[in-house]
């Protein structure tokens, strides 16, 4: 394989553990990264973009506390939803989705629900049980901290 940037030899695969930028506080364990001897350029390759994200969805709609700023603009890009769309059907102003996502307003207990439930009407998962929701959005949000591992098809890395 060559480098994209210079054309040169990429070096052999290594396994790394990669923060996932679409998510501060994600950990990818186990990533291949290859890296160029000539420019130093580092690629790599994520299996399964979509299925990570999908896994990552699922887990924080079932967050025991309220959704934090970068879970917020994360589950609104899943849906494909601008800030705009995003307060529109949340009935807010979209200040107060910029001031959510920005961390500087804490999310309120009836929009961090209908935000959960706007995501599992998008996307299936096992149990559409309302009462999971009862005590979530009662409790600060704190960002999610999460290892995830390519090999284990997406699965939290045991703590």
């Amino acid at each position: 394989m060559n480098c994209m940037v210079c054309g040169e030899s990429m070096g052999p695969p290594q396994r790394v553990n990669l923060p996932y930028r679409s998510l501060p506080g994600v950990l990818l364990v186990g990533i291949e990264a290859q890296t160029c001897a000539a420019c130093g350029e580092i690629e790599y390759a994520i299996p399964g973009i979509e299925a990570l994200n999908k896994r990552i969805v699922q887990l924080l709609v079932r967050k025991a506390t309220r959704l934090a700023g970068s879970e917020i603009k994360f589950l609104r890009k899943f849906l494909g939803w601008s800030s705009k769309d995003t307060a529109s059907r949340l009935g807010m102003q979209p200040e107060t989705v910029s001031r959510w996502e920005a961390g500087t307003q804490l999310i309120g207990e009836t929009p961090d629900k209908l935000l959960r439930m706007f995501v599992i009407h998008g996307q299936p998962v096992e149990s559409y049980d309302l009462e999971q929701f009862d005590e979530v959005a009662k409790n600060e949000g704190e960002p999610i901290h999460l290892e995830l591992a390519a090999d284990q098809g997406w699965a939290p890395v045991a703590a």
